[in-house]
Formats: C-alpha cells, structure tokens, sequence
C-alpha cells in the first residue's frame, strides 16, 4: 500500500474508506439514516450531483412514506421493540432529528402515537413535517446547487 487515499465519488458504500460506515437500511435503519442518507441530503452522491437539497429530502420522504404505509398495511403500532436501547452509532442522533425537524414544522407526534387507527390525515401530515423540519434544519448547510 502507498498509504495514498484514493476518492472515488459516487462509489457509496462499495468505497473500501467507507465500507465501514455503512449501516443496512433495513437492519440498522436509524445508523442508516445518520451515516448515509443525511450526508446524502446535504451533498447529493457526488460534487456535480444534479439534484437540489428540496429535491433529495422529498425522495426521502417518499421513501418514508412507503414505509408508514406497510406499518398502517400490516397494523403495525408506531413503537420501538421491546427492551431497545440507544446503544448504536446513530440511533440516538437520527430520533433527535427527527424530533427536531417536527418540532421546526410545528408537528404534535404525541398526537400522532395517541391517534386511534392511526389515521392516513395524521400520516399525511407528519411526512409533510417531516419534509418541511427538514427543509429547515438543513437549509444553508451543505452542497448548494
């Protein structure tokens, strides 16, 4: 080895530097989140990134939307799973995002957890939130376009 660091922009996780800051979306989806998909919000997948920052969050959130679905699909309660701590990279951090952001949008969660059937008014307005606190909790920082 030379000791030389090669950048490979747009090689994701496959990169050899980043492999270890990859977390699997479906097994660690909060380290997921913080070690991937907000880095991805605030500079795109590479410096000529085509898209803009609004544009990265509202594919996110598209995403998220998916997911609140299945839950509502499947009747699944919007919990964590019993004994779960904050023990991981990321957990902690992504939850304190997120409550952030709904509190920048102005978003009652408690209503939402308490909300009988979990109500698709509830869910389309917290992913509205979601998608606005993130605006602007993100809003001057990162790439510009």
């Amino acid at each position: 080895m030379s000791g030389k660091i090669v950048l490979n922009e747009g090689a994701g996780h496959r990169n050899r530097a980043r492999r270890g800051l990859y977390y699997h979306p479906s097994r660690e989806p909060l380290g997921h989140f913080a070690a991937d998909m907000l880095p991805w919000m605030l500079y795109g997948n590479c410096r000529d990134d085509p898209t803009s920052q609004v544009e990265r969050i509202s594919a996110y959130v598209l995403d998220l939307s998916d997911g609140v679905s299945r839950l509502r699909e499947f009747n699944v309660e919007y919990e964590l799973p019993d004994g779960f701590r904050f023990k991981k990279a990321g957990q902690s951090e992504t939850i304190d995002f997120f409550l952030r952001a709904l509190e920048e949008a102005q978003f009652d969660l408690n209503e939402m957890l308490q909300a009988p059937g979990q109500a698709i008014e509830t869910e389309d307005r917290f992913l509205e939130s979601v998608a606005e606190g993130f605006v602007k909790l993100l809003e001057g920082r990162g790439r510009k376009k």
